[in-house]
């Protein structure tokens, strides 16, 4: 189903990966965005976006990869490109 949103987080995860490997900051960042929206979506609330993640990628990964994944796709979301961190 193409408005699935688990199948919606694979398609934008896919596009978040090549965007990073492309180094395409703004790309990266949009979606990663994106993916996390469609994790909410899948958990129904906003806390728990790491969990379902964490869920749908340990069929493929170690429990630690998993984890590695969510941390690097957050941050990502939260880096919005040309801005500067706060100081």
């Amino acid at each position: 189903m193409p408005d699935d949103p688990k199948n919606l987080f694979l398609q934008y995860y896919g596009d978040y990966l090549d965007a990073k490997e492309k180094n395409h900051p703004l790309v990266t960042w949009l979606k990663a965005v994106h993916c996390r929206a469609q994790l909410q979506k899948i958990g129904d609330t906003p806390d728990k976006e790491e969990q379902i993640c964490q869920d749908i990628f340990r069929a493929f990964v170690t429990k630690e990869k998993a984890e590695e994944i969510y941390r690097e796709l957050y941050d990502d979301s939260k880096s919005y490109p040309g801005s500067k961190p706060p100081r």
